[in-house]
């Protein structure tokens, strides 16, 4: 009895040593393929920082050159406004020399 005993263990013993090793080496099998998955992500993460960067600038760019159209645009906007208020300033003051005086222009740029 003792030895039947002592032969089960023995059978135990060698079928999960057979078992462990199975297991380490599935376990060392897919280490590979999570390595390869791993690169993999790693790759794909460095091309969407590099896509981040690069949008990053283009915006900058876009919003440079839209700041600097608007400010252009503003300046020639009050460019021909100054010019507009001028030549009203002396229109009403042509009409004032020529004895119209009724100040019809001046009331309409106020």
């Amino acid at each position: 009895e003792l030895r039947l005993t002592t032969d089960a263990y023995k059978t135990l013993y060698d079928s999960s040593l057979t078992f462990g090793v199975r297991k380490q080496l599935q376990a060392e099998d897919g280490m590979g393929d999570l390595a390869d998955q791993i690169a993999s992500l790693q790759h794909d993460k460095e091309e969407g920082e590099s896509k981040v960067a690069e949008l990053t600038n283009k915006l900058e760019v876009i919003e440079k050159r839209a700041a600097e159209r608007k400010a252009l645009q503003e300046k020639k906007f009050k460019e021909e406004l100054d010019f507009l208020k001028y030549q009203g300033q002396h229109l009403d003051a042509f009409l004032k020399s020529a004895g119209g005086g009724t100040g019809v222009s001046a009331g309409a740029s106020k």
